[in-house]
């Protein structure tokens, strides 16, 4: 389709102009035929300038969630489906009605924004049209699942180590799931196992995440609890392509090659935490996930499930 071509052309070239004369002759269609295009792409919200004597150029601040950009990057995943919506009720919910319908392989599910974004225990995740990261990965398991928690524990290092390595920020982690940024919570992680009735086991997993990248307000309940990452230099393509690839290719059943990260960035080791209403301390989190707590009485105890609150 010319409109994807042009796209990935212009996508591909941020730096420099393109000519409608090349773009013709390249794709063997009228100039009239590409200056239609690229109007066709400015209708859609793709902010592309026209430089006289020199060709069209898409912004370089130019932030649109494009699935020929995510296929591009993650051409190394040919299995995997890439599905990119404007507005969705939730990206986990997709996934989910996705498997319903009998889909069975890898996919992405992104959007712009989440009408009825979901969280752990039911909470749900403001999602602001186009200051965020929403997606969700769905992925086979193919072996008998013995521990999902460290599903979850492989992709909050999949996101550290995707914003480190674009933008060298640090974040930390609250376990097990919540992604905090300067004391305040930037994201979070929703992974729910999807089992075969005949089997009884765990034939696929759902892997929410969500970040807030540019939101500069929140609401009353959140403002003092939330905050934004509040990088621009890194388009959210490139964030949500290189989150995917660390997560596809971490062995995350084999939690030796990244517990002791997920440890390092812990934001609530050695410290006072809440837990079903006691304090206690935050000793350890173990191989398998489980977090190792001291109660006032002395005796220790390891727990995999759960809420736990900041003191």
């Amino acid at each position: 389709m010319l409109k994807n071509q042009i796209l990935t052309e212009l996508l591909q070239n941020r730096s420099q102009p393109l000519s409608g004369q090349m773009l013709a002759n390249r794709y063997q269609v009228s100039r009239n035929a590409i200056w239609k295009t690229i109007n066709a792409l400015k209708a859609e919200g793709y902010p592309i300038d026209a430089i006289p004597k020199e060709g069209y150029l898409l912004s370089p601040d130019c932030d649109l969630l494009s699935t020929q950009v995510l296929q591009k990057s993650l051409q190394n995943f040919p299995d995997l489906q890439i599905a990119v919506f404007s507005t969705i009720d939730s990206t986990n919910s997709e996934a989910r009605r996705m498997l319903a319908s009998g889909f069975d392989g890898y996919a992405l599910i992104v959007s712009d924004t989440q009408t009825n974004g979901r969280g752990r225990k039911g909470k749900s995740f403001y999602s602001p049209q186009k200051t965020g990261i929403y997606m969700s990965l769905i992925l086979p398991i193919p072996y008998p699942c013995q521990n999902p928690t460290l599903l979850t524990i492989a992709a909050a290092v999949a996101v550290l180590r995707s914003v480190s390595t674009l933008t060298g920020i640090q974040l930390q982690i609250k376990w097990v799931n919540d992604i905090f940024f300067h004391g305040k919570k930037a994201g979070g992680i929703l992974t729910e196992a999807i089992s075969d009735l005949e089997s009884g086991q765990i034939s696929h997993a759902v892997v929410g995440i969500g970040l807030n990248l540019h939101s500069c307000s929140f609401p009353a309940s959140l403002s003092s609890i939330a905050t934004s990452l509040s990088f621009t230099e890194v388009h959210r393509c490139d964030l949500i392509a290189e989150i995917c690839t660390q997560l596809l290719t971490i062995d995350w059943q084999n939690s030796s090659t990244y517990i002791n990260e997920y440890t390092e960035h812990s934001l609530v080791l050695h410290q006072t935490i809440c837990y079903q209403g006691k304090l206690v301390q935050a000793l350890s989190i173990e191989s398998d996930g489980g977090l190792t707590i001291l109660h006032a009485d002395g005796h220790t105890e390891t727990f995999h499930g759960g809420t736990i609150e900041l003191t």
